[in-house]
């Protein structure tokens, strides 16, 4: 029972410092040329490649928010899983690299975040 009490620590702990990147991250793309660059050339990329696989996960995510949510109603771990999965959602869909330069990073860092959220979701729901 204390393990997984450490392990939910440690998730929460990762999650913050991921929000703590997330709000950095602006600055970097301001700052550093290099990681302008890196962000700009890794943003063609998808675009060209992959921007298909941007919108089947935010798909995925919103589903897996909305099960979470189901079969664990009094669970405020899942309602926390949802709501961040519909932000995930939101930010997929309202925004585009054309207003905000970094968006695949922000956008690859929320959904470590939302993943982080998930395993939580799982490990209370194996403790209750």
């Amino acid at each position: 029972m204390t393990i997984k009490k450490g392990i939910l620590g440690l998730l929460y702990l990762i999650e913050l410092g991921m929000v703590l990147i997330m709000t950095q991250t602006q600055h970097f793309y301001n700052n550093h040329l290099n990681f302008m660059r890196s962000v700009l050339y890794r943003s063609h990329q998808i675009e060209a490649h992959h921007v298909w696989l941007i919108y089947l996960l935010a798909v995925l995510v919103l589903i897996g928010g909305i099960v979470f949510i189901w079969k664990q109603r009094h669970n405020p771990h899942a309602w926390l899983a949802g709501v961040v999965s519909v932000s995930y959602g939101v930010m997929t869909w309202a925004f585009s690299r054309a207003t905000w330069p970094s968006y695949y990073v922000l956008l690859g860092e929320l959904l470590v975040i939302v993943l982080l959220q998930f395993v939580q979701v799982a490990l209370s729901w194996q403790r209750q």
